[in-house]
């Protein structure tokens, strides 16, 4: 969405630092809920995943998920919600050690379930994004000082996507942090983002 919105409006963007980038294009969903990208590194995981899911359906688990997330019947939407957030918490996680265990209360059912309709209902649509539009006209930015900061370990937005931007975005910096993953808040990943912050504010104007 800040690749879009700068393309659109380069005159307003004075630089950008871009975290794990996500271009949507039908590869990275694949790479993400297919059976052949972070599942094959997660297997017992993926496994877990699909298991609810009748096997006449597993062709689209994204569909498939979306159906019970969005269905009338609360308690089997939540249960399909958290079998939701089990599989892309390990994604998003899986450098991390787990955390602790904690008693799920109403109002973390309610997010939980919000947030699982949220992700497939995006999912389901590619996000609203033909196939390849975010590197379509990227050279509006050429101009415009842009830091792309991608965690080495990060599996849900594969490095290959802040590569590929990197490739087509002349100019661009790209710094790869080898001890992080997806999550920001990962020591490395802060001190490589405040790094590009800094570097870019202290650029003449």
């Amino acid at each position: 969405l800040a690749l879009i919105y700068a393309k659109t409006h380069s005159h307003a963007v004075a630089g950008m630092i871009l975290r794990g980038t996500f271009l949507a294009r039908s590869l990275d969903l694949r790479w993400f809920f297919g059976g052949q990208g972070a599942a094959r590194l997660l297997p017992e995981a993926w496994e877990a995943f699909c298991r609810p899911i009748p096997v006449i359906e597993r062709d689209d688990p994204t569909l498939a998920y979306h159906r019970r997330v969005h269905g009338g019947d609360r308690s089997v939407a939540l249960s399909w919600a958290r079998a939701w957030s089990a599989w892309t918490d390990r994604v998003v996680t899986w450098n991390l050690p787990p955390p602790p265990h904690e008693q799920e209360g109403d109002q973390d059912a309610e997010r939980l379930l919000a947030k699982a309709r949220i992700e497939t209902h995006y999912a389901l649509h590619h996000y609203f994004i033909a196939e390849c539009p975010v590197l379509d006209g990227i050279d509006a930015l050429a101009d415009v000082p842009v830091s792309i900061v991608h965690g080495r370990r990060d599996l849900t937005c594969a490095l290959e996507s802040s590569w590929t931007l990197h490739r087509a975005l002349r100019g661009s910096r790209l710094v790869v942090v080898d001890e992080a993953g997806h999550v920001a808040s990962e020591p490395a990943m802060i001190d490589a983002l405040v790094g590009e912050t800094d570097r870019i504010r202290r650029r003449p104007a």
